[in-house]
């Protein structure tokens, strides 16, 4: 409980104090079924309560290379804008996966002899 801290809901546009996980979630077919679950901690935290500091993408891309997508399913891993980066897209394609997610216009797109500027 000591990890909880206080939260911004963009919805409410107000603050609340609660835990913050990264979550792992299989969905098919209409069902949904969580697969696995890491507990966030902020840093300012983490020192005090003995616990190692992740970046919520360190704990994301372990949790993608521990899922076996089983033979001649095409999975597709879904995450928000601000979750985008390299660790986690190579856990993706090192596991086969496709991924999709909404990009901040600060981030670049990179391919084979090209980057861009995603706000362009």
């Amino acid at each position: 409980m000591d990890a909880g801290a206080n939260m911004k809901d963009p919805i409410m546009d107000a603050y609340s104090r609660g835990h913050h996980y990264v979550c792992a979630i299989v969905a098919y077919h209409g069902d949904v079924i969580p697969c696995g679950i890491r507990l966030y901690v902020k840093r300012e935290h983490s020192a005090a309560l003995r616990l190692p500091f992740h970046k919520t993408t360190a704990l994301a891309a372990p949790l993608i290379h521990e899922f076996q997508v089983p033979a001649g399913v095409k999975a597709r891993v879904l995450f928000d804008a601000y979750d985008l980066c390299r660790t986690v897209v190579q856990a993706c394609r090192q596991q086969g996966c496709h991924f999709a997610s909404t990009l901040k216009s600060h981030r670049r797109l990179c391919q084979q002899g090209w980057r861009l500027k995603a706000g362009r």
